[in-house]
């Protein structure tokens, strides 16, 4: 387990976040909620949620530096973003083909609510929630 300092994304961090993940929209300050985990003052893990599905909060995309994953980097992420969560559920989604990002949502307590065809051919979207309470952040 890397032990992992998460904070809000800042401008200066935004290279190196582009360098390992794909930002919807990497010029923009428009996220509602953007969280870096840094290791050893490097940043090792990104995380982002917006309040855009259907009114709920939506981990848009969460993602680790190559050399930092399965190291407790994403689950410290998603710990960090469920305790900033102003609503009772929140939302992710990933590919049917993603099983690493499966066994982790399973392991923290999300589970499948949904599944969406056509967005990636043959690959379909799955849908995943939370419910979270006063005391689960």
């Amino acid at each position: 387990m890397e032990k992992a300092l998460i904070r809000e994304m800042q401008p200066k961090d935004l290279a190196e976040v582009a360098s390992f993940a794909k930002l919807s929209q990497p010029d923009s300050g428009k996220r509602a909620l953007a969280l870096v985990a840094l290791v050893d003052g490097q940043v090792a893990g990104y995380a982002e949620m917006a309040p855009t599905f259907f009114n709920c909060e939506f981990i848009s995309l969460l993602s680790v530096h190559p050399a930092h994953r399965r190291r407790g980097v994403a689950t410290a992420l998603m710990k960090a973003v469920e305790a900033r969560c102003q609503g009772e559920k929140l939302f992710t989604s990933t590919n049917l083909s993603n099983q690493p990002m499966q066994a982790l949502l399973g392991k923290i307590g999300y589970r499948r609510c949904g599944m969406v065809e056509d967005l990636d051919e043959a690959d379909p979207e799955l849908i995943f929630v939370k419910r979270l309470t006063a005391s689960s952040g």
